[in-house]
Formats: structure tokens, sequence, C-alpha cells
């Protein structure tokens, strides 16, 4: 394929250029690199921090099955004291009558250890079975933190945005007024109507709203930013990143190769896999019933009694020996345990075929939305340039007399729409980008992994 896997492109979101409205009055601005953006939210995610609290667990179930395999070593005591002491009766031959036995304080110490020797496979195989969960838990976490890295890309794109196209209404209502000083220069010694000069008086009070509704839309999405990053409420994340061009490195591969990337890289397809393999284990972990368990097993006791305070004699016995148990009748219950745990591995099977499908599928729609937004941006590429050169000439005309006050305003909107077009297509291109890595499961992966 000659092309190297797990390349991740940011997108060349590079630059240091914050353009917008100030901030909510009392908050205080905390400049962010996409980069820290990341970071910040991977960090205070709680998302992710559920997520690693689900593979803590998971690492405490493998020492917990793995301690099922190993010996263990128990101890236990007591100590009676007989208020009133047992009586062992006499029988008629020897005289009859009762006679106490045992002392006042008796004591008992003993420590007993055992060790699996066969546990019908029930041991081995819920330890793999805890193994196979603690990587489907990884895996889940892998999972989580790239849905937290998209969602923050998508929320600093969506914040950058806003401050370009707040900067271009600016630069609207800056050509707007520029024009009604030109117009009314000209009213005032008469080479145009007072009809023009209410023109670009309306034309500059429409653009003014368009600026408000603007900024309101930057201060919605630094708060949208905020939310994602989990920033304290008196804290406004600041972009100094900039949407700048770049060529998105998975425009040129084809539909086939990005699908076998993503089976090979997506987190989500391992959970299903490492499913799969947990259902095999469960039909094994079933069937271990049918077969008895045998363990070793050891004691040492040590007793003593007497009439007060701690024996000075404390006798002690050992024993040792092979305890074996076997569950041979239990009304059907294994068997149906066992058809329980073969339908799970079917349904598993089922479940992971899905998964592929909608994995094939969200990728095959990510790569389509980066070509169209390749398309939409390599046409509106020069259109901007276009309209400030059509904007100079109209004015140049309008000045000269040969173009009309209509012929500038319609030349303004054109440029500001223009502006407006370019900064959406180009954000679209670069959200396009990161969806179509999370499609593949490479997002936030390092360079040439």
């Amino acid at each position: 394929m000659g092309r190297t896997r797990g390349i991740c492109v940011l997108g060349a979101v590079v630059g240091a250029l914050v353009l917008g409205g100030p901030p909510a009055v009392g908050a205080a601005e905390r400049p962010l690199t996409l980069q820290q953006a990341e970071a910040l939210a991977a960090a205070q995610s709680r998302e992710v921090r559920l997520a690693e609290e689900a593979v803590a667990r998971a690492q405490s179930a493998v020492i917990g099955a793995r301690a099922r395999l190993l010996p263990s070593l128990s101890a236990s005591g007591s100590y009676t004291r007989n208020v009133e002491k047992p009586v062992m009766f006499l029988p008629a031959t020897f005289g009859g009558g009762s006679a106490e036995i045992g002392s006042n304080n008796s004591y008992s110490f003993s420590l007993q250890a055992g060790q699996p020797l066969f546990l019908g496979f029930a041991g081995i195989t819920g330890y793999r079975l805890a193994q196979t969960q603690l990587a489907s838990a990884q895996q889940e976490l892998a999972k989580v933190r790239q849905q937290v890295l998209l969602a923050v890309r998508e929320a600093y794109l969506g914040a950058v945005l806003m401050r370009q196209l707040v900067a271009a209404q600016r630069e609207a209502v800056a050509q707007a007024e520029s024009s009604l000083v030109q117009v009314q220069r000209r009213h005032d010694v008469g080479q145009v109507s007072a009809f023009d000069l209410l023109r670009a008086q309306v034309q500059l009070a429409n653009t003014r709203p368009q600026l408000v509704t603007a900024e309101s839309n930057q201060r919605l999405a630094d708060a949208r930013l905020g939310l994602v990053l989990g920033l304290a409420s008196d804290e406004v994340a600041v972009p100094t990143d900039t949407l700048a061009e770049f060529t998105s490195v998975w425009l040129d591969w084809n539909l086939e190769d990005l699908v076998r990337l993503a089976m090979e890289h997506r987190p989500d397809l391992a959970v299903s896999e490492y499913s799969q393999q947990a259902a095999v284990h469960g039909v094994r972990l079933s069937q271990s019933a049918y077969y008895p368990t045998v363990v070793l097993f050891g004691t040492t006791m040590w007793q003593g009694q007497s009439e007060s305070g701690f024996p000075d004699r404390r006798p002690r016995s050992t024993m040792a020996g092979v305890q074996l148990s076997w569950k041979l009748w239990d009304s059907w219950g294994t068997p149906a345990a066992v058809r329980q745990a073969q339908v799970g591995v079917r349904q598993a099977r089922v479940a992971a075929q899905l998964a592929r499908d909608a994995v094939r599928l969200e990728v095959q729609a990510a790569h389509e939305k980066l070509r169209a937004a390749a398309v939409n941006l390599e046409s509106q590429r020069e259109t901007v340039g276009q309209a400030l050169e059509a904007l100079r000439l109209a004015r140049v005309m309008y000045d000269h007399g040969s173009a009309t006050q209509l012929d500038v305003l319609n030349a303004q909107l054109a440029l500001t729409f223009s502006r407006t077009q370019y900064a959406s297509q180009l954000h679209d291109y670069h959200v396009a980008h990161a969806q179509v890595e999370k499609a593949l499961g490479l997002i936030g992966a390092a360079q040439g992994d």
C-alpha cells in the first residue's frame, strides 16, 4: 500500500491569532492550543475517569482469579470458659452416678493450609476470563478517550470558526462604515443623491446586528468548549490556534484500505472480539460443574485445658489429606447453564458482526464527508480574493461614475458571504478530517504508530 499506517495529522491547526468579542464580565481567559485542550480534557473528563476505574477493577479481578489457583493459609482459635463443667454419667456396673469432666478453661488454636489441585477447569478458565475482561476494559478506555478527543476537537474548531465569523462581520461593518463616509463626502458636494446616502446608512444599520449575533454565537461556542474541557464557570477557554489549510492524508486512500485500517485499530471492535472470547470462557466455566474438585489440605492444631490461667501443656495434632467433591446431580441446572453460555457465544458473534458493519459504514460516511469538504473548500478558495477585487473595482467605478452605490453594496455583501463561506468550509474540512481519524481508531495516536 506504500503508506505508513497510523498517520494522524492534526490538520496543521497551528497559529496564534485570536479574534472575537470580550468574554463574560469577571471571567478569566485561559488561552489554549488544541493540543493543550486535548490534554486538559483527557485529565479532567469524568467519562475517562470512569473508564480508568473500570480498568482498575478488572485488574483487581485478575488478582482475585489468580488467587483461586494458589495456596491459602488460615488460622482459627477459640477459648471456652466452663461455667458449669460437662457431666459424664457412669454406667451401673461402675456404681452409677456422674462425674465432671474437663477443666474450667479450654483453649484451641489451629492453622489450615489448602492447595487446589483440580477445580474442574474453573480455576484456569476464571483466570483467563478475568484477563480477557481486563483487556476489554483497557480497549473500552481507549474508546472513551477517542470519543473525548473528537468532542474536544469539534468544540475547539467550532470556537475557532466563530472567531473567524466575528472577524468577517467586523470587516463587513468596517466596509459599510467606509462606504458611508465615502457616500457622505460625495453627497456633501452634490455628487450623489440623498437616496444613495440613505441606502449606505441602511446597509450599515443592517450589518451591525449581524456582528452582534456573531459575537453571541462566539460566546456560546466558548461556553460549549469550556463544558467539554471541564472548566470552572468563571473560566473562558480562548483558542489560540487558527483554521489553517492542509491536505488530509486520507483523501488518497481508497475505501477498502481505510476499512482494513479501521478493523485493525478501532478499540470498540477489539472490545467486541474480547466479548466473544469472554463468552467462550463462560461456556468452559459453566461446563466445569460437570467435573470434580480436588483440594490438598493440611491442619495443625494446638489444644490445652487448665483450671486457672493458661495451660502449661498444649498438645499438638497434625493431619493432611486430599478432599474430593463431585456434584453428581443438580436437577439439570448445569446443562441449562451451559446452554445459556452457548447462546451468549452466538449473541457475541452476531454483535461483533454488527459492530464491523457499523464501523465500515462509519468509515465510508466519514471519508465521503471529507472528500465533499475538500471539493467545497477548493471551489471556495479563490472566491474571497475575487470578491475583494470585485469590491475594489466597484468602488473605483463608483468614484468615476460608472457604477452605482447598489453595485458597491452588492460587492460588499458578496465579500462578507465569501469570507463566511470560506471559513465554514475550512472548518468542515478540519472536522471531517478528525471524524475520519476517529472512524479509523487513530485519533490521538502518535504519528507513525
